[in-house]
C-alpha cells in the first residue's frame, strides 16, 4: 500500500515533487519516433569501438526508413540517348 498523494506532497519539497512527477512520466523508450531513438542507440554502440574518424557512422546509416535525396541529372535526355545508342551498337 502506498502513501496518499496529499501526505506525500506534505513530506516533499516542491523541487522533490517536480522530480518525482517527471520520473513517473518518464518511459524507457519514447512512443513517437521510436526508430530515431533506436538508430541513435545503434550509432552510439557502433561508434564505441571505432577509432578512426572516417569509420564513424552517421545517424542515417541506422535509420530503417531513410530515403536519400537524389540530385536530378541535368542532361537526362542525353543519358537516355547514350543508353539507347549503346544498345543499338551492341546489336
Amino acid at each position: 500500500m502506498g502513501i496518499p498523494v496529499g501526505e506525500l506532497s506534505n513530506r516533499m519539497t516542491a523541487l522533490e515533487e517536480t522530480y518525482w512527477l517527471a520520473k513517473c512520466a518518464e518511459t524507457p523508450l519514447p512512443t513517437q519516433r521510436l526508430e530515431m531513438h533506436l538508430a541513435q542507440i545503434a550509432l552510439l554502440i557502433h561508434d564505441v569501438n571505432v577509432t578512426k574518424a572516417q569509420d564513424r557512422g552517421k545517424l542515417t546509416d541506422f535509420l530503417l526508413f531513410f530515403k536519400k535525396r537524389q540530385t536530378p541529372q541535368e542532361n537526362v535526355d542525353q543519358e537516355i540517348l547514350n543508353v539507347f545508342s549503346k544498345l543499338k551498337k551492341d546489336k
